[in-house]
């Protein structure tokens, strides 16, 4: 309860017993400790440290909007990118108008998108006899899980299950 209320409380019963002060309560005389008024420098932008290298291979699982690899492509000049998508095309484009820009820049920077991927049951991507990986980098970007509910830690939980990939799913990058 706040100070100002119980103070309001305490007065509208004059039966009440006086309150006592807690130990955080400032004695009179003492105030705010004040902002310096040294002025503030200018935030450092530094150049950010990235997992990986515009030449790899980069496989984006649970892309939404496709704007994670609209960003690889026009940012940090990444050509090699696959973008994966639990939607349809139309689907996608009624549920995120923004999506068009995004196909048609990733698109035209080489990438691809693939659409109606569900992680849950993706076959490895592998190629040759060796069944080696073709990908260098595999990132899962915790799509939205479906269904209305408000409780973001049932969303957490079951983002969580859907990065224990099915056994049998092995990646040799």
């Amino acid at each position: 309860m706040g100070k100002n209320k119980r103070h309001r409380l305490s007065s509208s019963n004059p039966t009440s017993k006086p309150q006592k002060h807690s130990k955080l309560t400032r004695s009179a005389g003492f105030s705010k400790p004040q902002p310096s008024s040294k002025p503030k420098s200018k935030p450092q932008h530094r150049k950010p440290t990235l997992p990986f290298s515009p030449h790899e291979k980069i496989l984006l699982i649970g892309e939404g909007d496709l704007s994670f690899a609209h960003s690889l492509v026009t940012h940090h000049n990444c050509r090699n990118v696959t973008a994966t998508v639990y939607e349809s095309s139309e689907e996608l484009k009624l549920k995120y108008p923004q999506a068009k820009e995004n196909i048609c820049a990733i698109e035209e920077a080489g990438g691809v998108v693939k659409y109606g991927v569900d992680a849950m049951k993706m076959k490895p991507w592998v190629e040759g006899k060796e069944r080696k990986g073709i990908m260098d980098r595999i990132f899962f970007n915790f799509p939205h899980v479906g269904g209305k509910t408000k409780d973001v830690n049932r969303q957490v939980r079951y983002n969580q299950g859907l990065s224990l990939f099915p056994k049998r799913i092995h990646y040799n990058c």
